[in-house]
């Protein structure tokens, strides 16, 4: 039966607990935690690839598209880009 006395620490006295199983479950926490903060990474990733693609073909819709020049396009791409990153911020 297991006594309950605040002011002894069994846990660093115990024969039958692993000493390196705390540290062993700390880095499986830290691994989790570095997946997730990848995995939320490559979420980020394919949302910007998805908005840049739909601002392109937005702006392609346009007639005069043809007859502006590089720097233009990029321009307007830009602005529709930064457009839906502010509605999707809010």
């Amino acid at each position: 039966m297991k006594r309950f006395d605040f002011e002894d620490n069994d846990d660093e006295n115990d024969p039958f607990e692993d000493p390196n199983m705390k540290s062993n479950s700390h880095n499986e926490i830290e691994d989790e935690h570095e997946f997730q903060r990848e995995t939320i990474h490559l979420g980020h990733m394919e949302l910007d690839q998805r908005l840049m693609s739909k601002a392109i073909k937005i702006c392609e819709k346009s007639f005069f598209w043809k007859f502006y020049s590089i720097r233009t396009r990029l321009m307007m791409i830009s602005k529709v880009y930064s457009k839906f990153k502010k509605i999707l911020d809010l």
